[in-house]
């Protein structure tokens, strides 16, 4: 099945398959001191939130953000609950509370997927999907004769004045579309340029996002990792990127 070739984030009825509204904030705000503050709606178990606060280790463990009950009396948080069926969130900070949709499922599948968790929350902190940066037309190319009707506004580009983190553009970035994003046939919607370089769906975090959200909130270098990423080049894992900061 086609759907099995893209991310879940990408499936559902929203701007870009996730985002609770349509075009961009513009400038994204950022959440103050790396601090967001979250609510969990009452609908979760306590299996649930303990998964969401585990698979959020996967950004905390790796730069200074923090995710921790507001304060009494806090007005801005983000509210983790169940609008509607999907998983979707709002890009950045957008003051009073905000919702970050999850619907309810077993832990590690659906929206309770690691992957999805942590990408919902990387539009959080204020990061667009990749593939809409505005640049993105040097790297790869979009095939919209194969994407499906009425979903080709989801390719558009931001235009916004937001802060540019990284000019190199992340084909590993938890936050790209996959090859077979919106298809309406089977066949790819996005391929590189760069033809020796195989898109993928990706599900963990780059080092290059580490980078963008160390970049962003902290202030500071990466992490030092001894594992590296790795772009597959005709179909084996070759081409070494290292954090460059």
């Amino acid at each position: 099945m086609i759907e099995n070739k893209q991310n879940l984030w990408e499936l559902g009825d929203e701007t870009q398959g996730d985002l609770l509204f349509y075009g961009y904030r513009d400038p994204i705000l950022q959440w103050k001191d790396a601090i967001i503050p979250i609510v969990f709606d009452t609908i979760y178990t306590e299996e649930q939130r303990e998964w969401i606060m585990k698979s959020l280790m996967e950004i905390t463990s790796r730069s200074c953000i923090k995710f921790i009950p507001p304060l009494k009396g806090e007005r801005d948080y983000v509210f983790i609950t169940h609008h509607k069926k999907g998983c979707s969130s709002y890009i950045g900070k957008r003051g009073g509370l905000q919702i970050l949709n999850l619907t309810p499922s077993k832990p590690g599948t659906d929206c309770f997927q690691t992957s999805v968790i942590v990408h919902e929350f990387l539009h959080v902190l204020g990061f667009i999907h990749q593939q809409s940066v505005p640049n993105r037309d040097d790297y790869v190319h979009i095939l919209y004769d194969n994407i499906k009707p009425g979903k080709k506004k989801d390719f558009e580009k931001h235009v916004g004045s937001g802060k540019i983190l990284n000019e190199e553009y992340d084909f590993l970035s938890i936050m790209h579309y996959s090859p077979y994003a919106k298809s309406k046939n089977g066949e790819k919607t996005i391929i590189p340029k760069n033809s020796s370089i195989v898109l993928k769906k990706n599900t963990k975090l780059s080092k290059m996002d580490v980078e963008k959200i160390n970049k962003a909130y902290c202030n500071k270098p990466v992490p030092t990792s001894t594992t590296q990423d790795k772009i597959v080049i005709n179909g084996s894992r070759s081409k070494t990127r290292a954090s460059k900061l």
